[in-house]
């Protein structure tokens, strides 16, 4: 079972490298997001971007792991998931391929976004911290890509120039409050 779940998670892996435009547009929203709101807008305030910087982190993550599952709809759509039921391993492999996929490609962005912060003068933490920084990231990457390759399994489609699916109304549903409980927080511990 670990080599179709390896072998799954690989070729969505190499599915998002080979495509140039995919990476570079799952990494620039976010380090706009930590750039634009971290050192534009605050100001004089030098720990705002500190303070940011772990939202934007878990945003990216939530974001990876809520719209990842839109993968799996595709491959539905397609006819690969067809194709990947058919083969000789488990069907439990195909999902937890999806999961780790997400989760990873997550993480990657999470690296990348974190570098970028300390780039941009956020505070350089000690090794331990980043470690379980990432480790929380970690288990709640693989949390949100269960639920959103649950979610792409319970819908049929998720197909453009049509009225919003109920996929896509779900995670706008579970998106948006998320969004916005970032400056909720830093509202309430301010005063």
């Amino acid at each position: 079972m670990i080599y179709g779940v390896l072998a799954y998670a690989q070729r969505d892996l190499r599915r998002w490298i080979r495509s140039p435009m995919n990476v570079i547009s799952t990494l620039v929203m976010p380090a706009a997001w930590l750039i634009f709101m971290g050192v534009v807008l605050p100001g004089t305030d030098k720990g705002y971007l500190d303070f940011i910087t772990p939202g934007v982190l878990v945003m990216t993550m939530l974001n990876a792991g809520l719209f990842g599952g839109s993968s799996l709809m595709f491959d539905k759509v397609l006819g690969y998931l067809d194709k990947f039921l058919a083969a000789p391993t488990p069907r439990e492999s195909i999902l937890a391929g999806k999961i780790i996929f997400i989760t990873v490609r997550g993480l990657l962005q999470a690296l990348v976004i974190q570098i970028i912060a300390i780039l941009v003068g956020a505070t350089v933490l000690s090794l331990w911290a980043y470690i379980a920084t990432f480790a929380i990231l970690a288990l709640f990457g693989v949390f949100v890509a269960s639920f959103g390759t649950t979610i792409a399994c319970t819908w049929e489609s998720m197909i453009p120039m049509r009225p919003p699916s109920p996929s896509c109304r779900c995670l706008c549903i579970w998106h948006l409050p998320l969004c916005c409980a970032t400056n909720r927080c830093r509202r309430s511990f301010s005063t």
